[in-house]
Parts: structure tokens; sequence; C-alpha cells
């Protein structure tokens, strides 16, 4: 019976290290990560429309979090795409501002809520041109996790379904409720984030990367799955 067993934690970041990454080099997805990666190290900025287009533009579709994708559509996807793209220029230098400003390589007690409020920044941009465009736009908040870790890929952690289930799994486990309470971060994406930073600093992992990898494939199990994975 499993409840008269412990968990052995340190065999089970063991475990999802080895087994996450196993199946990341055994992808094609490495190429196509580190695509992305290069283009906004190129065209960090957001000062010519063209650039602007196809980081959202690939960003979005490659991570499923297309912003055509839409309820309530009244502008077809090309005049929805003009108009973003135009606005975000606009405001452009608001995002380019709220990035420079994040000079470290990694997450640090230091830089921890300049990372939060950059992440707001760009987050309210984006919503509030969403809404002048058409009416119910909602807020993109995986969309603004990822479009910024690539930006920065070692400041943003990505957020999405699977992430959070992968993390409330791996923080339910180790006890964390108990030990980090997280009611003082008010947004929904602070909260991950606090909560993923706390965890990279249990297990100790450096690079956000290579804990957003680990998130991923804990979350993307089957609650069988993922069963057998802590008990073995």
């Amino acid at each position: 019976m499993t409840e008269n067993k412990i968990i052995n934690i340190k065999k089970l970041r063991l475990k999802l290290k080895e087994e996450s990454h196993k199946k990341v080099r055994g992808s094609t997805y490495p190429l196509g990560y580190k695509t992305l990666c290069h283009l906004c190290k190129i065209h960090p900025k957001h000062t010519k429309c063209d650039e602007i287009y196809a980081k959202i533009w690939l960003i979005g579709r490659a991570y499923s979090v297309a912003l055509e994708r839409r309820k309530n559509k009244v502008l077809d996807t090309d005049e929805f795409y003009d108009k973003l793209v135009i606005r975000l220029k606009n405001r452009g230098k608001k995002i380019d501002k709220a990035l420079a400003g994040l000079k470290t390589q990694n997450i640090n007690d230091r830089n921890f809520i300049k990372i939060l409020k950059a992440y707001e920044t760009v987050l309210h941009v984006l919503t509030d041109i969403l809404k002048n465009i058409e009416k119910g736009a909602r807020e993109n908040r995986s969309f603004v996790s990822k479009y910024l870790h690539f930006h920065k890929p070692n400041l943003f952690y990505i957020y999405d379904k699977y992430a959070k289930i992968g993390l409330n799994r791996i923080w339910n486990i180790i006890g964390a409720r108990e030990k980090y309470k997280v009611s003082h971060v008010g947004s929904e994406y602070g909260k991950y984030f606090y909560k993923a930073y706390i965890l990279s600093k249990v297990w100790n992992i450096k690079k956000a990367r290579e804990l957003d990898i680990l998130l991923s494939y804990a979350g993307k199990l089957k609650d069988r799955e993922w069963e057998k994975t802590i008990w073995q």
C-alpha cells in the first residue's frame, strides 16, 4: 500500500530531470526552440512592424497561444494582426524599457519583483490593445509568459496548463504548501512564478529553462503515470 511508503524526493527529482530531458533530446523540438530564441535575440525590440509580427505570430503558433484564436471575432485574421502590430509598435518603448531593465542572467531574490513587474507591464499593454481592437478580449497570461521567455529565457518561466499541473503536483509532494505562502503575491502568474522560483531553489535548479522542461513533463503525465513515477 502506498499509504505506508515515503516518497524519496531526491530520487523523484533526479528521475523527473532525467526523463524530461531524455524526451526533449529524442524529439525535433530543440531546433524550433533555439530558432525562436535566436529570432528574439537578433530582433529584441518593438520598433519595426515586421519584426513584431514575426515574433508574436511564430511564438503564438508554435506554443498554442496564437492571439488570433479569440472569442467574438469581428475582424478577419489579417486585419486583426495589422491593427495589433501597429499598436504594439506605437507602445513598444514601454515594453522595451521594461525588458532593458532586466540585466541579470538568472532569477534571484533581488530581481524577482522586477521581473514580475516587467511581466505585468507587458500583459497590461497587450490586454489594453486587444480590448481596444475588439470588445471582450481576455488576458493572455500564457502568451505573455512564452513571448517574454524567448526574449529572456533565463528570467521568465513558461506558464500554461501543463506547467501549472506539474508544479502543483510537485509542490504538494514536497510539502511546500505548509512552508511557503503565496497569498501575498497578487497576480495569477505571480503566484506561479513564486512557487516555481521556490522549487528551483529547493531542488537546486539553476536555469529557468531546465525547470520549464521538468514541469511540462510532469504536467503531461497521466494520473496513473504520475503515480507510478512518484512511487517507483
